[in-house]
């Protein structure tokens, strides 16, 4: 049976500094955990459309996006060394 898995546009999201916008799965649930604010994650397809029509009217709300952008820029760190990404996504310390 097929499940919702976690791709490789995840990774280049977070390379292109990008907010990631995705349904909730044990992997997206740990990436979230440990990297702290990095976008949108949904339980399903109309919380998912809920959220893009959300993000559309508000685009101009810098805070949330701000946020999301520097715990991104973090993580694009983290993920270009792969001795400290290990470290920090193993470790017991959420975000």
């Amino acid at each position: 049976s097929y499940m919702y898995r976690c791709s490789g546009i995840f990774i280049e999201a977070i390379m292109f500094e990008k907010p990631i916008i995705c349904l909730s799965n044990w992997i997206s649930d740990y990436f979230f955990q440990k990297l702290g604010n990095i976008g949108y994650k949904c339980t399903n397809i109309q919380e998912l459309k809920k959220i893009i029509f959300r993000i559309n009217s508000m685009w101009k709300n810098t805070n949330e996006y701000n946020e999301q952008k520097e715990n991104i820029k973090l993580s694009k760190y983290l993920f270009s060394d792969p001795d400290l990404f290990l470290s920090r996504l193993f470790s017991t310390q959420d975000h």
